[in-house]
């Protein structure tokens, strides 16, 4: 992205690139900084926004195998939160003991995501996912008139108008001939005055030697694009907890599936992770240390940490 692209911010959800706004329509298009939106609509929320979206459906995300069967008869991946490994994938339609059960996919959650059924449904759906809006169009005073009485009003100034124009025609014509000419008179004068200053400019310059000048520029920072500021080295040792796996990798606290929900990697035995204290989710140790790094919420519940206590 250039400098020069519109930022919006929704309060709760972030910023947010606007691709396109069309006030006729009243519809605005946003695209997510980090090209990842689906995982942006998984916290998402317009309750204190102007906008509203057209399509809200409930969606059920699965981590998947990537098993090419999965692909090809019923859903798309989701490019941005899948691997080599693993896939995945959202579905309002397909049932959990029929995913579970023949593919060996896992829930992520359910989440009601504002995107029409062709984005995220295997009918159409694509990587480069936008988030449509809309807004309620301002109520005006003429609306409530009838349209008899709107267009007898319409007509009548109409009237007036064409009459005061054609009325003033003369006055204009002759007026805008004298502005024209004072207008050329200036500039002629202008012109001479000009001439007669470099004259005498260039006159100066061949006794005197000019004084070199140096223009000062000032840069500006870019201004931040993101929000969410990450948490320093000491809170993330502060709100984490460092746990080594056994070999039979039984250590993994409850609540807790054998997946980092951030690289989607499992977890090997004797394995380093860290939990959040706060929440009890836990990740590989790297992984969440670099997501605390730029993020103040964890990836899974998006429980703040920015007021852990040191």
């Amino acid at each position: 992205m250039t400098q020069s692209t519109t930022i919006v911010n929704i309060q709760n959800s972030g910023d947010f690139y606007v691709q396109n706004i069309d006030y006729v329509e009243r519809y605005i298009r946003l695209s997510d900084p980090g090209n990842c939106l689906t995982r942006r609509l998984m916290n998402f929320s317009l309750a204190s926004s102007p906008f509203k979206a057209e399509n809200v459906n409930d969606y059920t995300f699965y981590i998947c195998p990537s098993d090419p069967q999965v692909l090809s008869h019923h859903v798309h991946p989701i490019g941005c939160l899948s691997n080599i490994t693993n896939i995945t994938i959202a579905t309002r339609l397909l049932s959990r003991e029929f995913l579970e059960g023949t593919y060996g996919c896992r829930v992520i959650g359910t989440w009601p995501i504002p995107v029409t059924p062709e984005q995220l449904d295997f009918d159409g759906y694509y990587d480069e996912v936008f988030l449509f809006l809309t807004w309620d169009a301002v109520p005006c005073k003429d609306c409530q008139e009838t349209g008899d009485q709107k267009s007898d009003q319409w007509g009548a100034k109409s009237l007036a108008k064409i009459v005061a124009i054609a009325s003033s025609l003369p006055v204009l014509i002759i007026t805008a001939f004298s502005c024209c000419s004072v207008f050329c008179l200036h500039l002629l004068r202008m012109i001479r005055d000009k001439y007669q200053d470099d004259s005498a400019s260039a006159a100066a310059a061949s006794t005197t030697a000019p004084t070199p000048q140096t223009a000062m520029v000032t840069i500006l920072p870019l201004p931040s694009t993101t929000s969410n500021s990450g948490l320093d080295e000491s809170k993330i040792l502060a709100c984490t907890e460092i746990i080594v796996l056994s070999e039979s990798g039984e250590t993994i606290p409850s609540g807790n599936n054998g997946t980092c929900s951030i690289c989607l990697e499992n977890y090997c035995q004797k394995e380093t992770i860290r939990l959040i204290s706060k929440c009890g989710h836990c990740f590989h140790a790297t992984c969440i240390q670099q997501w605390l790094g730029k993020n103040s919420t964890c990836p899974v519940c998006r429980t703040s940490l920015s007021d852990v206590v040191l």
